[in-house]
């Protein structure tokens, strides 16, 4: 198990998008739309129209590439390249993740999908680097070809710089679901219920901070408090489990910086899934 990882920075939001085709009323601009609802849709489903360029304007560090809420099919692949300039991203990329599976180990669209046809987890298609890659220009590349809709959907985009804290989560970590369902039950026991979506929740302590790390956790903290949003990884080396354990969030309060023991300090975490839209 790889120690966890958390987005804090993502670049993508304030970067130039550009590339591929994607129609007037659906466009790039909404990738960059933290209401997941609103996604950008390709005019089809040929691999010319479903790229995405990012323009950070300056080299970042990014270590977490993605797409939060997508309707690619089993088959499709997703290729994450980084490079100096834009032209650099075809010929000479100082990155490239290569083609990997939007799909990881046996999820499939079919596994994360109701009787009623919705999606039990919003999908995401997820790319993790194995140590910061500091480019200007970002590349995506989606092929999925064979898309039933014939076009492609894409949410929110991601290019996190994220902290890998160098001892991981202690025992006693909590993942849990936050209904928003509203149930309500007649003198007669007649149960009835106002459907509303869940929200995965995470609980986690890091302790034994050295000192680097307990600088960087406040830091994090103070910069993204109740409002920014966060992505959450607890193990980056089991792809098969993202569909279920990776999520963008939020704080739910800024948990403190304590010393349960002498010299060494513990951070805690309190995480909320953003899910609306």
């Amino acid at each position: 198990m790889a120690n966890c990882l958390l987005g804090y920075r993502n670049w993508a939001a304030r970067g130039a998008l550009s590339g591929g085709s994607w129609r007037a009323s659906r466009p790039l601009a909404r990738l960059q739309d933290i209401v997941l609802a609103k996604v950008a849709r390709s005019t089809d489903a040929t691999t010319g129209s479903t790229i995405v360029l990012v323009d950070l304007g300056v080299a970042r560090p990014v270590r977490i590439m993605g797409v939060v809420g997508h309707n690619l099919g089993l088959a499709a692949t997703q290729r994450w390249r980084g490079a100096t300039s834009q032209a650099n991203l075809t010929a000479a990329p100082g990155y490239d993740s290569g083609a990997e599976a939007v799909w990881r180990g046996t999820d499939t669209p079919d596994l994360n999908t109701d009787e009623a046809g919705e999606p039990i987890h919003r999908p995401v298609a997820l790319s993790v680097a194995a140590a910061d890659q500091s480019w200007r220009w970002w590349r995506l590349d989606i092929a999925d070809t064979g898309n039933a809709a014939g076009y492609v959907e894409l949410g929110y985009l991601m290019l996190w710089a994220a902290w890998q804290p160098t001892r991981n989560f202690s025992y006693g970590k909590s993942l849990g679901l936050e209904t928003g369902t509203i149930r309500e039950e007649s003198i007669g026991l007649v149960e009835t219920h106002d459907r509303r979506a869940s929200r995965r929740t995470e609980k986690f302590a890091i302790e034994n901070l050295l000192p680097a790390d307990a600088k960087i956790a406040l830091r994090i903290e103070r910069e993204r408090d109740l409002d920014r949003p966060m992505f959450w990884l607890p193990n980056p080396a089991a792809p098969e489990e993202w569909l279920d354990r990776a999520f963008l969030a939020r704080m739910t309060v800024l948990g403190p910086l304590d010393n349960p023991t002498l010299r060494r300090e513990r951070s805690v975490w309190d995480l909320r899934e953003v899910a609306g839209g």
